[in-house]
């Protein structure tokens, strides 16, 4: 299985997903990688991207009335923007 495909059957989310169905999802994602501490997004973007973490991590900072909060983000894990 392509490693592409085996992480989105790895992500909770999409486990119970058909293999066509998962296909289709592939044929109109895109692959990406990012240098660590790029940005990928910032608080109040529109939320038009959905992230799937297929290795490595990424750090998600909050901001709050009384400073900041940092939420982890592990592999196989998903956030959208």
């Amino acid at each position: 299985m392509d490693s592409s495909l085996q992480a989105l059957s790895d992500a909770t989310l999409f486990a119970g997903l058909p293999d066509v169905d998962r296909d289709a999802m592939l044929a109109v994602a895109a692959v990406r990688s990012h240098d660590p501490g790029q940005m990928l997004f910032a608080q109040g973007d529109a939320a038009d991207t959905f992230y799937l973490v297929s290795d490595g991590s990424v750090k998600l900072v909050q901001a709050t009335p009384d400073g900041r909060e940092m939420i982890g983000c592990p592999s196989g894990r998903t956030r959208g923007s």
